[in-house]
């Protein structure tokens, strides 16, 4: 089975158009080899700002990618943590008869405050302080109860039926 006949190509859109209306993300399909198929919602002002920089997309961005997809090789369940920055980062996989076929993933929101150290996400990224403690400002906050909730949400549509 391909990724796109689990649900649908309108399908999955609606779910990614949903997720990041109700949520406020940045979210994607992505294939098992983590290549885009489908997106919604606008990268916020702070992730625009750092991925100015093409390293960071490596250093930060990617990294956290990286290490979410291997976990939910491993564990074929879905996976909310924190990204390099500071903001939340959700992974659900798409399994079917065994097989992870690819994963709806969801970023850019802070989940909570505490975990944003501009001063640290300035040495790490290279842009400046005060420009990164404005631009925190701007986005969106929302609590890691309710993106657990969506997570759940979003798992409980997508996730495989035990026979």
């Amino acid at each position: 089975m391909e990724l796109l006949e689990v649900l649908g190509n309108e399908k999955w859109q609606a779910l990614l158009d949903k997720l990041s209306r109700d949520y406020g993300l940045s979210v994607s399909l992505l294939d098992a080899e983590a290549a885009s198929v489908l997106k919604s919602g606008e990268i916020n002002v702070l992730c625009t700002h750092i991925r100015e920089k093409k390293e960071n997309r490596t250093f930060i961005c990617a990294q956290t990618a990286r290490g979410m997809t291997a976990e939910l090789k491993e564990t074929m369940k879905p996976v909310l943590d924190l990204c390099e920055a500071g903001l939340a980062r959700f992974a659900i996989p798409v399994i079917r008869d065994g097989d992870l076929l690819g994963q709806v993933t969801g970023c850019g929101v802070i989940s909570d405050p505490d975990e944003i150290d501009p001063f640290m996400l300035s040495q790490q990224s290279g842009a400046d302080e005060s420009k990164l403690k404005e631009l925190i400002e701007q986005v969106k906050n929302t609590p890691e109860e309710i993106l657990q909730k969506a997570v759940d949400e979003t798992w409980e549509n997508i996730k495989p039926v035990q026979p």
